[in-house]
């Protein structure tokens, strides 16, 4: 029986293509969006699993998660720090957010509305509001119960690629008609 994933929308899809390009060198996670992007081209899942020679049932289980959660599904894998394109700032030194736009400051703000049930997301905008308004990573660290480690990577995430990237791919569904206004 030939399982699929279901049919992504153009969105999804530029998300998808776009990550891949950003995670080239996380062997693991462009496998993970590699999955979607043949599942949906039709590719039958034994063939995927010659291609990018794992086995059928990641493929499978991969394609049901994507089904259930959307983008989301790959929330925890771009949690994990790995992402290569954030400029490298040594630990030891301080790190803030840059200044924010009027446009991004709207945007947060929004978004802080929006995200009112979603406690991940609304430290993530928190910790920049904090950041850009001069608190220092281990006091956005203490204040919001989140390590170093995480505050450092959502204020490089937000330097280097804005707004957008402080969304879990689970809280973008929204994100369709609104992205050019947030950005």
């Amino acid at each position: 029986m030939a399982f699929f994933v279901r049919p992504l929308t153009s969105h999804e899809e530029k998300i998808i293509h776009d990550l891949a390009e950003h995670y080239q060198s996380d062997a693991v996670v462009l496998k993970r969006l590699k999955i979607i992007l043949l599942s949906n081209q039709r590719m039958k899942s034994g063939e995927i699993a010659r291609q990018l020679q794992i086995t059928p049932s990641t493929i499978v289980h991969w394609i049901k998660r994507f089904n259930r959660a959307g983008l989301g599904c790959f929330e925890q894998s771009f949690s994990r720090g790995s992402d290569t394109s954030v400029s490298v700032v040594p630990d030891s030194e301080p790190l803030f957010a840059r200044v924010l736009s009027s446009s991004e400051s709207d945007a947060l703000q929004q978004l802080m509305t929006l995200y009112q049930g979603r406690s991940h997301t609304l430290k993530r905008l928190q910790a920049i509001i904090l950041s850009s308004q001069g608190s220092s990573v281990s006091e956005i660290a203490r204040t919001l119960s989140l390590s170093q480690k995480t505050v450092r990577l959502w204020i490089k995430l937000f330097n280097n690629h804005g707004v957008y990237r402080l969304e879990t791919f689970g809280d973008r569904s929204w994100l369709g008609k609104r992205s050019s206004a947030l950005v």
